[in-house]
């Protein structure tokens, strides 16, 4: 987990976006908070990422379901998380 905390603009960005759903929410409280992302930026596809897991395409679209796997989803495609598959493979 990335121990930095929560940049200026975007904790503002954050509880203006909270605010309808949470109006006590404040700008220090969202500051307070981690920002939680991967350390390695880099993304593979679910085909790539079970061929390095050697299971099956379904399997990881389960694992990203499930949470084991972290992914983004570009332009309607899945992206996971080069490091979320090293940990997962225990190679962090």
């Amino acid at each position: 987990m990335n121990n930095n905390k929560c940049p200026d603009n975007i904790a503002e960005a954050v509880c203006s976006l909270l605010s309808p759903y949470k109006s006590s929410i404040t700008i220090d409280e969202v500051k307070s908070l981690t920002c939680d992302k991967p350390q390695d930026s880099a993304l593979c596809r679910v085909k790539e990422v079970a061929s390095k897991l050697s299971v099956s395409e379904i399997t990881v679209r389960r694992m990203i379901k499930d949470g084991r796997l972290k992914s983004i989803m570009i332009g309607g495609s899945i992206r996971v998380f080069q490091d979320s598959v090293n940990e997962l493979m225990g190679v962090a």
